[in-house]
């Protein structure tokens, strides 16, 4: 199973892109192993006696090479220290910020578990990726983008502004969906902070802010979704979230998305 972020990545990550609350990644990356596996929330049991202890690595591009497939893998091999006692049956992985308690960055479970007893020395090979699911649509700019800022130290700075739209097709994390050419339509520019969403709980951050868009003046089309760009003209697609209901916009309707409207997920 490829590895996933935790409650508390995913919520840095969304608050620092969408609110713009500045998060630096841990310069040092802890590896270290379950016996009894972990979930989003951080949850799961390391052994705590025999010479057990998490592996610090240097977060950078030799641990982490730069992305651009949406998928994080390390290059190089992760060795942990003997065992002086049982451990037990190894099921699970895990990347902290710390040495010891700290918080979970990435779990994921070990496809063929091992058993570590009195002398044994855990390796991790290269070869363990890092992905993680959404609920709507991220554009591979962001997914790329996040896990290159956390996996690796390539900076992604939070942006001062951010820019509504809405498409009348269907976004796909490659392709944007399309927005209107006629009618006046323009993104609408909003300051990326804490007033613009609230902050992100359980890997999910809602809108609290009506968005109010130019009014048209021609037939636009049927708005199917909203997004969020880095900029008022081109730039990069962050997100684009479906509406739960869909609706035309002709000549004198000014579209808009309440607040509450939009909702963001990590999960």
């Amino acid at each position: 199973m490829p590895g996933s972020l935790s409650n508390y990545a995913e919520n840095k990550l969304l608050d620092m892109t969408f609110g713009g609350v500045p998060w630096n990644p841990p310069p040092i990356l802890y590896f270290g192993y379950f016996v009894t596996a972990p979930a989003e929330e951080g949850a799961g049991t390391e052994p705590n006696s025999g010479n057990y202890a998490r592996v610090g690595i240097e977060n950078n591009s030799s641990l982490f090479p730069v992305t651009s497939n949406q998928i994080k893998t390390t290059a190089l091999p992760v060795q942990f220290l003997g065992a002086t006692a049982n451990h037990g049956l190894v099921i699970a992985i895990g990347i902290f910020d710390a040495l010891v308690n700290g918080n979970l960055l990435i779990y994921g479970q070990l496809e063929e578990p091992v058993m570590i007893e009195t002398g044994d020395a855990f390796k991790l090979p290269p070869g363990f990726e890092i992905k993680f699911n959404a609920t709507g649509t991220y554009s591979n700019f962001t997914k790329n983008s996040w896990l290159n800022h956390l996996l690796g130290g390539t900076p992604f700075n939070a942006l001062a502004n951010l820019f509504f739209g809405y498409s009348t097709t269907l976004s796909t994390p490659a392709v944007p969906g399309t927005e209107p050419t006629a009618g006046s339509y323009a993104r609408v520019q909003a300051a990326n902070t804490s007033l613009l969403f609230e902050p992100s709980y359980d890997g999910s951050k809602r809108l609290i802010k009506d968005i109010n868009f130019v009014e048209a003046d021609a037939l636009q089309g049927t708005i199917v979704e909203g997004s969020v760009w880095t900029a008022q003209v081109g730039g990069n697609q962050l997100a684009a979230i479906p509406l739960g209901a869909p609706y035309p916009v002709g000549a004198n309707v000014q579209p808009y998305f309440a607040a509450n409207e939009l909702i963001l997920k990590l999960d």
